[in-house]
């Protein structure tokens, strides 16, 4: 019976220390996250990977193609999206 107690024990402190195991790498993980959003804003990466589609497509067809599908096609249905789960009407309107 000690036995099978000290188990249940053991087991009860490790899963406690697994789930405080998940809980810290959770909270690593969101501020790395939070650093790079943060880095990759300060970076103006967007604008520089916007031109660069932009001057690609300009020169190659194929390019052309990803960007069309890319910035007129999919981009517009997340923003729509949003829109109206929102209510914002002049954006819905826009899209």
């Amino acid at each position: 019976m000690a036995t099978i107690v000290q188990t249940r024990t053991t087991s009860n402190v490790q899963t406690r220390l697994d789930k405080q195991s998940e809980n810290a790498s959770d909270d690593i993980s969101q501020k790395w996250f939070t650093q790079l959003l943060k880095t990759v804003e300060q970076s103006h990466f967007q604008a520089y990977a916007h031109a660069w589609a932009f001057n690609s497509s300009i020169t190659n067809s194929t390019c052309r193609l990803w960007y069309f599908i890319l910035h007129r096609i999919l981009r517009p249905n997340p923003q729509l999206y949003m829109a109206i789960r929102t209510c914002n009407f002049d954006a819905r309107n826009g899209g």
